[in-house]
């Protein structure tokens, strides 16, 4: 005969299985809780990074998108004109080379002429009378320095006719720029600025060094900008010239110029540059492109001002 459980035996076992459905139940709410808190630790982190990413953006959407350009422009602009300006004295210096020979060459030849005479007897003078001259009574002496001086014109003469074609350089050609920027604030052309590829010792230094190649580029610029100051104003305008960053510099006051200076300027160039015997001769291109006035300011001095 099977025994029989008592009644007390059986609420009993309903107990445990309370206390044990209790337990267990808390210890869900533990583990729970314990994971709600870790993934709150987690939110707020989020929520710190997300808050932190709205900052960082807003940031970015105010930041100007040219920050750092003109800087970095003014950088580019003057590093490829002082390589160029490597380039055109080099040139400079292959055509004063290629002159000095031919001069050379040209004094051999007229020495084999009619006019050998007279280059013996300059030469004779220069060496053996000259250095007499102050101990001859005035007037022997202004008749020797006449006939002298007639002597020179004559061989001058020839030499210029000798000399008159520029020497055409036997050389690959090659292209160079000036950029020029105006300033207009108010649509009215002010200033005009211009950097060329020729070293600024071509002006600082022009009575210590002899005329070359980098000269002829200088003194056709400024011609231009003559021509376009007659067509378009300003009246009697004059041109400054400086260094800036090793290169020749032209300012002009614009004030008074009317609207159109700029491709009067850019006119007046093609054709003074496209109309030099001497530049075409040394195989050399000079093109202008105008940029915004301030690529031309130095970046420091550009803050400044604003």
């Amino acid at each position: 005969m099977t025994a029989m459980q008592s009644v007390a035996d059986a609420l009993e076992g309903v107990a445990n299985w309370r206390s044990e459905q209790e337990a267990q139940r808390q210890a869900e709410i533990v583990d729970v809780e314990s994971q709600l808190e870790k993934l709150t630790a987690q939110l707020t982190e989020l929520q710190g990074k997300i808050e932190s990413l709205r900052e960082f953006r807003a940031k970015i959407d105010e930041r100007e998108t040219d920050e750092g350009v003109v800087a970095r422009s003014y950088d580019a602009i003057f590093a490829a004109l002082l390589g160029q300006s490597a380039g055109l004295n080099d040139r400079a210096l292959e055509l004063a080379a290629a002159e000095e020979a031919r001069n050379a060459q040209v004094l051999a030849t007229l020495s084999k002429t009619d006019l050998a005479p007279l280059i013996q007897e300059y030469n004779q003078f220069k060496e053996q009378v000259e250095p007499t001259l102050a101990a001859l009574p005035e007037s022997y002496r202004g008749a020797i320095i006449g006939h002298h001086q007639g002597v020179v014109g004559r061989i001058r003469a020839q030499l210029a006719e000798a000399l008159s074609e520029p020497i055409k350089l036997e050389a690959e050609r090659i292209e160079f720029e000036l950029v020029f920027g105006i300033d207009a604030p108010n649509g009215a052309p002010e200033l005009l600025v211009m950097v060329l590829p020729v070293p600024e010792a071509a002006y600082t230094d022009w009575s210590d060094r002899p005329e070359d190649l980098c000269t002829y580029v200088g003194a056709r610029v400024v011609q231009a900008v003559y021509e376009a100051s007659k067509q378009t104003g300003p009246v009697g305008a004059q041109a400054a010239c400086g260094g800036h960053q090793g290169l020749l510099a032209i300012e002009l006051d614009l004030e008074g110029a009317k609207p159109d200076f700029a491709q009067s300027l850019l006119d007046s160039l093609k054709v003074v540059l496209m109309s030099a015997p001497e530049l075409a001769a040394a195989g050399i291109g000079l093109t202008a492109r105008q940029v915004d006035f301030d690529l031309l300011l130095p970046p420091e001095l550009d803050e400044e001002e604003s």
